[in-house]
């Protein structure tokens, strides 16, 4: 740069160029081939973004490889921590830049060439962003990019933002970027209502005598003095308002991912519940199985051919659970019954597992079906 020129630099560098030629390959995602968020290590030991992998994988119950065509083993995910690290410490680079870029104060009186300026910061920050920049980064005061975008009416950088996915409500629901543009927007239209009424009273101080209802003459200084508030043109209002149902959309769709995120994470917990109760319970069953006398007395609860599903046997145990006395809800505490005599109802045994269940759900289907066959065979036989 000439050190003659007093002119401020056009945009802020931080000596950092290695994003000139975009995102490492290693950081991209193979389906969507944008900078991963959420890298997670699939089956097939090849990582992705959570969200491309889950969709590819809802697809259909035989997926395959995006990346071998290979089928793949299993749907198990694994977050891939470290590389979660290395693409957060990349994108609050980037991001640390994009927000010295829209953050940046404007300089009064506007240079002749703003709007090449402003254009041209404009396409740096779009290109930032495409490199895999944070949209929510934050500057030394703790001010996302987003608002300062709105604070240095960057309109246009903010909508940038917004569709890059910044985020624009708080955990409350509540949105400080949508709340500073409609304030800006209604502050803009009592401006103007406001300039409507300046000129309207200047006819008036010309003219005494022309039909200004009940408005009152202010001092001429005063309205000359307020005819100096420039406001928002007309090009920066239109950004505004565009900006508005871009910040609306993408509010609603936060609820959206908010409440995914929610029940996923209601789904481990319940999940994790499920397993150690399980693990529990089979702690609870070998220690049963280790002692003849506790296992026979648990035989009428139906513990007895749960542990012995793991312990002695497939069969015996399926038998033992299915034709062993079980409470009965219905009769009242202390009450048992013989399940073999209600094939259709399902053995009250709280510690069979869902695999356990199963089998012998299609255990009773096999002996309705052998006892239907039996019973034509010897009726019309």
């Amino acid at each position: 740069m000439d050190t003659n020129d007093d002119s401020e630099p056009l945009l802020v560098d931080d000596g950092g160029d290695d994003d000139e030629g975009g995102a490492p390959p290693s950081l991209l995602c193979p389906i969507t081939q944008e900078v991963m968020v959420e890298p997670v290590i699939a089956s097939d030991g090849f990582t992705y973004e959570r969200s491309a992998i889950e969709r590819w994988l809802d697809m259909g119950p035989d997926r395959r490889s995006p990346t071998t065509n290979a089928p793949l083993p299993s749907r198990t995910l694994v977050p891939n921590r470290h590389l979660a690290s290395m693409i957060a410490a990349y994108r609050s680079r980037l991001g640390a830049r994009v927000v010295a870029l829209v953050g940046a104060e404007r300089e009064l009186p506007a240079p002749a060439d703003w709007e090449s300026r402003e254009r041209a910061l404009l396409g740096e920050v779009a290109r930032l962003l495409d490199a895999g920049a944070d949209p929510d980064a934050r500057d030394d005061g703790g001010r996302p990019a987003l608002l300062a975008a709105c604070a240095t009416r960057r309109f246009p950088a903010a909508r940038a933002l917004v569709e890059a996915g910044a985020r624009v409500s708080a955990p409350d629901g509540s949105s400080e970027a949508l709340n500073i543009i409609e304030a800006l927007i209604e502050r803009e239209a009592d401006r103007r209502a406001g300039r409507s009424r300046r000129k309207h009273l200047g006819k008036l101080l010309e003219d005494p005598d022309s039909d200004a209802g009940d408005v009152e003459n202010p001092l001429r200084e005063d309205a000359a003095a307020a005819d100096d508030d420039k406001g928002l043109s007309d090009d920066q209002l239109d950004a505004l308002r565009a900006l508005v149902g871009a910040l609306r959309d993408r509010a609603a769709a936060e609820v959206a991912d908010d409440e995914r995120r929610a029940a996923r994470r209601r789904d481990a917990d319940a999940r994790r519940a499920t397993d150690e109760e399980a693990r529990d319970s089979q702690g609870a069953l070998r220690r049963l199985a280790d002692r003849p006398g506790d296992a026979a007395a648990a035989v009428p609860a139906g513990v007895f051919g749960a542990a012995r599903l793991r312990q002695r046997g497939y069969f015996p145990s399926l038998f033992a659970l299915q034709f062993g006395l079980v409470p009965d809800r219905r009769r009242g505490p202390g009450r048992f019954k013989w399940t073999c005599f209600a094939f259709l109802e399902e053995p009250a045994v709280q510690s069979a597992t869902h695999r356990e269940r199963v089998a012998m759900r299609r255990m009773r289907a096999g002996i309705l079906s052998v006892g239907t066959l039996l019973f034509f065979f010897l009726c019309f036989g």
